[in-house]
């Protein structure tokens, strides 16, 4: 039997699947283009789309898409880590596997079942009505786990078969745990018997009752999208996707049932399992129109999960010096932790250099624009599918040196330490923190004076001096499992009517906080200070999967403002009250005073941070000792457009990606009263705030 689409001619055998697959694979997989590089990230969806009758799936449509998806970026010495790196999705919890497990996916039937005396949720004291699977039959998962074996969960409310898969005397040893359970959980025992244990009784409501009989079908319909289909069932379209299996291995990435696919099942309403002998992934659905969506959505899992692998985006970059300023040499001035600060040093330029100097300094220029933007739309092209918390900052301060080359005589020229900062063995650090004194004098003054520069955020504020403080906290926890520490930020609201503020908004995230992918530093010489832009990107935590103590410690989070304040008036400070029961690690309370910086997009934030050490038992609360907390002040820029793009990334289900074009203009746009024109005159613009913001900063 033929089929022919779009020029393109195959013939059907009795092993139809088999021979498009090699056809596909000769067709959009040549030699060497598995995962193509990285800046082919928004390359449309590769598909075709064959009607025809195969022998297997009578009346079936079927697709095949090829991985077009970016690769892991090389490290600096040009190295790639493809092969070497296979996480998982970390905002997405993995379950436990064994080989029972494996028979329930390959949909062979049970060895054995259980009978429940009740219903599920009268044994479990109510934990069956929890939110999520995992922890809902978190007994069934701990007993299947101990005896090797399986236990598929209830279906529906009334459901008491349990079935369970394994040989028979792991069966054996599943029911006879199980049985142990069921007797330390009922709470009535035969007549004139003393119960060991009254557990209690849950009553629940019709429509609580109907709540869960839904929730336990979804969970059911889930779990059986993750079995492999019948050889008897007949589909109406079936999709490839050509899996890169040697870079990225799809049961480490996934989990063994690649529960991670679950939402995009549950969407589309299809089967997706794994031929590992051919890397393909295959999709079966009653739906023709859903095929497309479900192929593109595992294009965007890899794109996902390579995110998370690339290397992280690092640059130094040196402001050129003003031809007043430039020097021939650079020298570096120790600090307390053996690390260095560059400044320029040594005689001033002849005539005939300075000339030279000018062009150069020109072409300098150039250069690190060009850098500059790569960087950032490589950075963000590479997020676009990335599922968490991604936030762009730029941060003031001062750029010193951790690792660096040391001059061949007593300094570098300055032609050579230009060089040694583009050396990859090159290490700098931000410190973010400005002097006290300067900032809660001289700063904060200038701030205030700066009316054609600054204004108020809020419309009600007339003047810069009136600025009220917003506050802020970010908490770490001490782990308390393998999955790493928990990290809670809260943002507050002043409560109706008092002088307390009440957390408005909050967002948790799960493990260490990743390095940043992209970190740019620019160093000025003559001030003896830098910028910073910096991307973040961290895993967003759902607040479904918080605990209960968790939840407690939010509501119970207060600020107490001891007085009214302003930019001029700091010199009580907030008192932050939380329960002392929590396993706070380190928190850092920040009092933050913006200003919007005029006809654009970006504020100006100058914030002062209480933080504890790390490792510290100490609550940020009154009565607390006072040598457990450190001040520091800081100083960043950011924009109210770029929070409102990148928080799409938070919201993101499986494979999805966010609606935004990485794009100059998209993240800069041009001022309201701009005369520039060009794609990337939004970005002169912003470099331009930077230098002015830089100099305010700096004194």
């Amino acid at each position: 039997m033929e089929s022919e689409t779009e020029g393109l001619k195959y013939e059907w055998n009795a092993d139809s699947e088999r021979t498009l697959a090699k056809t596909k694979r000769t067709q959009l997989s040549k030699p060497g283009d598995r995962l193509p590089p990285h800046l082919r990230l928004a390359r449309p969806v590769e598909r075709i789309t064959i009607k025809a009758a195969s022998d297997r799936l009578p009346g079936a449509q079927q697709a095949i898409l090829g991985p077009s998806a970016p690769s892991p970026r090389a490290n600096p010495n040009g190295n790639t880590h493809r092969g070497e790196r296979r996480v998982p999705l970390e905002n997405v919890p993995l379950e436990q596997d064994n080989e029972a497990k494996a028979a329930w996916r390959m949909n062979l039937p049970p060895t054995g079942s259980v009978t429940l005396p009740c219903n599920y949720q009268e044994l479990d004291n109510g934990q069956v009505s929890r939110a999520h699977t995992n922890a809902r039959y978190a007994i069934l998962e701990q007993i299947g786990l101990r005896t090797g074996t399986y236990i598929r969960p209830p279906t529906t409310y009334s459901d008491r078969v349990l079935r369970i898969w394994g040989n028979s005397s792991q069966v054996d040893l599943a029911k006879s745990e199980f049985s142990k359970w069921i007797r330390s959980r009922k709470s009535v025992t035969a007549q004139g018997e003393r119960p060991s244990e009254f557990a209690k009784v849950y009553s629940l409501s019709d429509r609580q009752k109907a709540n869960l009989d839904k929730q336990m079908r979804e969970d059911a319909k889930r779990q059986g999208y993750r079995q492999t289909p019948s050889n008897t069932d007949v589909f109406q379209a079936i999709g490839y996707f050509l899996w890169p299996s040697a870079e990225l291995r799809p049961d480490v990435c996934l989990g063994k049932s690649f529960e991670v696919l679950d939402p995009i099942r549950m969407a589309h309403g299809c089967y997706i399992v794994f031929d590992s002998s051919r890397s393909i992934f295959k999709v079966m659905s009653n739906n023709a129109n859903a095929i497309g969506e479900v192929l593109s959505r595992l294009r965007g899992t890899v794109c996902d999960i390579v995110s998370r692998n690339n290397e992280p985006i690092r640059l130094y970059l040196v402001d050129p010096p003003s031809c007043t300023a430039i020097r021939k040499h650079v020298d570096f001035m120790k600090t307390d932790n053996q690390r260095v600060i560059p400044t320029i040093a040594g005689a001033q330029l002849s005539q005939e250099e300075l000339d030279a100097w000018k062009t150069s300094r020109l072409n300098q220029e150039l250069s690190n624009q060009q850098r500059l933007k790569a960087a950032i739309i490589r950075c963000l092209t590479d997020l676009l599918y990335y599922r968490g918390h991604v936030r762009m900052r730029v941060y003031f301060g001062t750029l010193v040196l951790s690792s660096y080359k040391k001059p061949t005589g007593e300094k570098h020229t300055f032609e050579e330490f230009l060089a040694m900062m583009n050396s990859s063995q090159t290490r700098a650090d931000l410190v973010q923190d400005l002097e006290h004194s300067k900032v809660e004098g001289d700063l904060i003054s200038r701030c205030c004076n700066s009316a054609n520069l600054l204004e108020p955020v809020d419309a009600l504020t007339s003047r810069l001096e009136n600025v009220e403080p917003s506050y802020s906290a970010r908490f770490q926890f001490l782990p308390l499992d393998d999955a790493g520490p928990l990290v809670l930020e809260v943002q507050f609201s002043r409560a109706p009517q008092t002088d307390e503020y009440e957390v408005a908004e909050k967002r948790w995230f799960r493990g260490p906080l990743k390095q940043p992918p992209l970190d740019l530093n620019v160093l000025n010489l003559e001030r003896k200070s830098g910028w910073q832009l910096q991307i973040s990107a961290n895993n967003s935590l759902d607040d479904a999967r918080v605990t209960a103590e968790m939840r407690h410690f939010v509501d119970h989070l207060k600020i107490k403002q001891p007085a009214k304040a302003s930019a001029t008036n700091f010199a009580k400070q907030p008192k932050l009250g939380f329960p002392r029961t929590a396993p706070v690690q380190a928190y850092d309370l920040k009092t933050a005073y913006r200003y919007k910086i005029q006809n654009s997009v970006y504020r100006f934030e100058l914030a002062r941070h209480q933080s504890s050490p790390t490792g510290s038992d100490s609550s940020p609360t009154e009565g607390r000792a006072k040598e457990a907390v450190a001040v520091r002040w800081g100083a960043s820029l950011y924009s109210n457009v770029w929070d409102a793009i990148l928080s799409q990334q938070s919201s993101l289900s499986v494979g999805q990606s966010g609606m935004w074009t990485a794009r100059l203009n998209t993240f800069f746009p041009p001022d309201r009263a701009s005369v520039n024109v060009g794609s990337d005159a939004g970005f002169q613009e912003f470099l331009s705030k930077l230098e002015t913001v830089s100099k305010l900063v700096k004194g």
